[in-house]
Formats: structure tokens, C-alpha cells, sequence
């Protein structure tokens, strides 16, 4: 199993390190989420690692409704920053500049970047 952290640059880094709402993902109690905004867990340790991301974007997007408020059961919604600005109209849309993980065995073996199309590699 994969877990996507999702990270929403542009906040000021004041969240804090409690989960938001509830969260089934083994995986939040070992990290750290300071601007965290949700982990994505991806069952399908078939998919390509590009997939992956790609269906993490998908579930942190208000598409229909918000993905933060109307989590999809594989994403556990993170943070308390603006708790009940939150509350009303939940966070925005993943978007270009924010910062995805793939954790394996709680350890991070890739950071993305979102990109104009797609994700790139970021580079330690």
C-alpha cells in the first residue's frame, strides 16, 4: 500500500499536528503533518507510481462537492488551520505548486511537484 501525503503550499505553516476529522489511515498516527492537507491511500500496489499521484489530484479537487468536507473514504483530511473557515466551505483544490509524497512503509521514496501538466520530480 501507497499513502499519498498532499501538501497545499501557500499556507503559513500554522497547522497543527492533529488530524482534521476522522482518519482510518494507519499511516497518520507516524507523521508529521505540519501543512499537510490529507493522505490518500492507494490499495493498488499495481499502479505506477505517476497513477497514483494522479488519482490523489483527483481526490483532493472540488469537483462535484468539496473533497474536504466530502471526503472520498480513501482520503483522510488533515490540518485545523481556520477550523471554521474550514468548516464551511472546506479547502481548495489541489493546484499547481503543491507538493505530493509517496510514503511506502512510512518512509518517503518520492516528492512531486504539481505541475502545468502533470507532476515533476523534486530533487533533494
Amino acid at each position: 500500500m501507497r499513502v499519498i501525503k498532499v501538501r497545499h503550499n501557500g499556507f503559513d505553516g500554522k497547522f497543527g499536528t492533529l488530524p482534521y476529522g476522522k482518519c482510518e489511515v494507519d499511516e497518520c498516527k507516524a507523521l508529521h503533518f505540519s501543512d499537510a492537507v490529507a493522505l490518500v491511500e492507494i490499495s493498488d500496489d499495481s499502479l505506477e507510481d505517476w497513477k497514483a499521484l494522479e488519482i490523489a489530484w483527483e481526490l483532493t479537487n472540488n469537483i462535484d462537492s468539496s473533497w474536504s468536507l466530502e471526503p472520498n473514504e480513501n482520503v483522510c483530511v488533515l490540518g485545523n488551520l481556520h477550523k471554521e473557515f474550514v468548516e464551511e466551505i472546506g479547502y481548495r483544490s489541489s493546484m499547481i505548486g503543491d507538493t505530493f509524497e509517496i510514503i511506502k512503509d512510512k518512509e518517503i521514496v518520492g516528492t512531486y511537484e504539481v505541475d502545468r501538466m502533470g507532476f515533476k520530480e523534486v530533487t533533494k
